[in-house]
């Protein structure tokens, strides 16, 4: 759960870098390398990432490499973001359109979920305020009228004498 969330996080502003990066002229491999030295050991998407260049650098072929990179993971926007990739070079289409792309469908999956997140904190709330804040509110106006009542009501008992 851990590293799909870290992929999750880290997996957009990646792609917008490699995008970038493409677009100004830089190939993929090279992009990936670059974005790869900024990186932190450990993160699980530069790791993946370093691990689909070996397996280049091995002589595996990319669809096939593609295809174990998203398999390591198991992240549905990155199992998306392969894909993408396949098609991409299989018809001859324009990597970088297609990074760009799939950086605007991670980020606007990535809102939406913010989204319905922000959207069901109100009904969480609910039962915090009920619980906690609304006793306080009757308290504090009806506090001196229950005062004077248990006045009445002992001095009428007999005890204040």
């Amino acid at each position: 759960r851990n590293r799909v969330k870290q992929v999750s996080r880290d997996l957009p502003l990646a792609l917008d870098l490699w995008a970038t990066l493409s677009e100004g002229g830089m190939g993929f491999d090279t992009a990936l390398d670059r974005w790869q030295k900024t990186q932190q050991p450990g993160r699980p998407l530069a790791d993946t990432c370093r691990t689909f260049q070996r397996d280049l650098i091995g002589g595996m072929r990319r669809n096939l490499a593609y295809r174990r990179m998203a398999s390591r993971l198991e992240v549905p926007s990155l199992s998306r973001f392969t894909a993408s990739m396949i098609q991409s070079e299989q018809m001859g289409s324009s990597i970088a359109e297609t990074l760009r792309l799939q950086a605007e469908d991670v980020r606007a999956e990535r809102r939406e979920k913010s989204v319905t997140f922000a959207q069901s904190l109100a009904t969480k709330r609910v039962i915090p305020l009920v619980i906690c804040f609304l006793p306080g509110l009757f308290i504090w106006p009806l506090g001196p009228f229950f005062i004077q009542l248990l006045k009445i009501v002992d001095s009428l008992t007999g005890g204040g004498t």
